[in-house]
């Protein structure tokens, strides 16, 4: 409360001190929210170091590196399949974001990894991961009904087909 130099640096300190405690406030916001944004999506959202080493994960993504890690079994040190580790390289290296569609074992997914910048440099990337193998069993079941159909209903129509040729052409005598 003084009026001299120390006054006036204890009344700077205290509006810094105001500020930092407001700025922090809003980045914990921030980071709350983000957290939840990750937590409720159903793709997986895996974030990688520029070193490879998995940063942050959410519970889907979890649920899949859990599941990738007991197909593979103990014969793999790598938590991720090494096609995505080539994908990520790629990301790395050339700094362009990359979606594929990509089979491993009995599943298909979808997956686009972007590169995560810090200024200029890349600093690691971001991977998000959609299990599409209920949809492509699905669409495998859809164009082999589709397929059998087609077929049911060609197979008859060729015989009265046929038979209607033979009649126009004379080829059968009795009118029955």
């Amino acid at each position: 409360k003084q009026n001299d130099e120390i006054g006036q640096l204890a009344v700077a300190f205290n509006q810094m001190g105001r500020q930092l405690k407001h700025h922090l406030e809003v980045i914990n916001q921030e980071k709350e929210q983000l957290s939840s944004i990750l937590t409720s999506m159903t793709d997986s959202v895996i974030t990688f170091n520029r070193d490879k080493t998995i940063l942050v994960s959410n519970p889907p993504a979890e649920r899949l590196l859990q599941k990738w890690f007991v197909e593979k079994g103990l014969k793999s040190s790598k938590p991720i399949p090494e096609e995505l580790y080539q994908m990520l390289d790629h990301v790395l290296s050339f700094e362009d974001q990359l979606d594929e569609e990509l089979q491993l074992g009995k599943s298909y997914y979808s997956i686009t990894i972007s590169p995560l910048y810090s200024g200029d440099s890349i600093r690691g990337a971001a991977a998000v991961i959609r299990d599409k193998t209920e949809e492509t069993k699905l669409e495998k079941l859809k164009s082999d009904f589709i397929a059998n159909v087609s077929h049911e209903l060609r197979t008859p129509i060729a015989m009265l087909q046929g038979y209607s040729e033979a009649i126009i052409d004379g080829v059968v005598t009795s009118e029955e």
